[in-house]
């Protein structure tokens, strides 16, 4: 088993024992870096239904949609993490975002005002 394939069973490992609301968002950004593209989108519906009960933080979709690659949900979901004040956020720049997000000037903008120095 490969290291990403640890990642997966480790973050669904977690999801399990906490029924999704720890771990969720990194499970769904490991199945789209193991190139499993329809288990991450799965992961963005299983978001979304737990969204009509209660908050789901934009940072757990801001990761799946930075593992598929698609820059500007991030960016949207990442802006709206920032305006929720969500507390993981503060580690924004340490997260594994594609290049395109971190070269992104909207990524640079949240970072800097976070007081985080830019890259």
């Amino acid at each position: 088993m490969g290291r990403t394939d640890d990642a997966i069973a480790s973050f669904g490992t977690v999801v399990e024992m906490t029924g999704g609301v720890v771990g969720l968002g990194y499970q769904g950004l490991a199945f789209a870096t193991a190139g499993r593209l329809d288990d991450a989108r799965a992961v963005i519906g299983r978001l979304d239904a737990m969204a009509k009960g209660h908050y789901v933080s934009p940072l757990e979709y801001a990761l799946v949609h930075g593992g598929l690659g698609e820059t500007e949900k991030t960016l949207e979901a990442l802006e709206r993490a920032y305006a929720d004040r969500v507390s993981d956020f503060a580690r924004v720049k340490l997260l594994p975002w594609p290049d395109a997000v971190r070269a992104h000037p909207r990524f640079t903008a949240l970072a800097q005002r976070l007081g985080a120095p830019s890259s």
